[in-house]
């Protein structure tokens, strides 16, 4: 069975029939085959938008869509630049934290620590061996095989 996609325009037609007739919700979904979950979401948003534009704060019907537009983009600039500052402050903190860890084990300097990203993640691993392929641990036999006799 295959559903059948309404129209903004014909859902506010349904909804509108629903309100202004004395036929109730079970049979306006029976008459058009709309299940009741879905009618009552119909509903909810289309009393929701009623209301919205009888306080002045709708989107489609009330005011200048290009102010509005105008609006949400402010709105979506201030957020970005909020995430903006809260990612540089993590940075300094990391910043920071990395060079009191530096100056804890003993100087730092240029010197790549064992396990970090500028030896490739290998945590002093012997260059001979491979490393494991992506979600395969290795098993004890495989590494007795490849280390050869002791």
């Amino acid at each position: 069975m295959t559903c059948k996609r309404w129209t903004p325009k014909e859902r506010a037609d349904i909804v509108v029939e629903f309100i202004t007739t004395d036929i109730g919700a079970a049979e306006i979904c029976r008459k058009y085959g709309i299940p009741p979950t879905t009618f009552g979401g119909w509903r909810r948003r289309f009393t929701d938008a009623g209301r919205k534009e009888l306080a002045g704060t709708g989107g489609d019907g009330g005011g200048d869509p290009a102010k509005a537009m105008a609006r949400e983009i402010e709105s979506l600039k201030i957020v970005a630049g909020e995430q903006a500052l809260a990612v540089a402050a993590m940075n300094e903190a990391l910043d920071a934290q990395r060079s009191e860890r530096r100056q804890s084990d003993g100087g730092g300097g240029g010197g790549a620590e064992v396990g970090s990203r500028r030896t490739g993640g290998q945590g002093g691993r012997a260059p001979d061996r491979e490393p494991c392929a992506p979600n395969q641990p290795r098993r004890r036999a495989d590494l007795e095989h490849q280390k050869g006799p002791r």
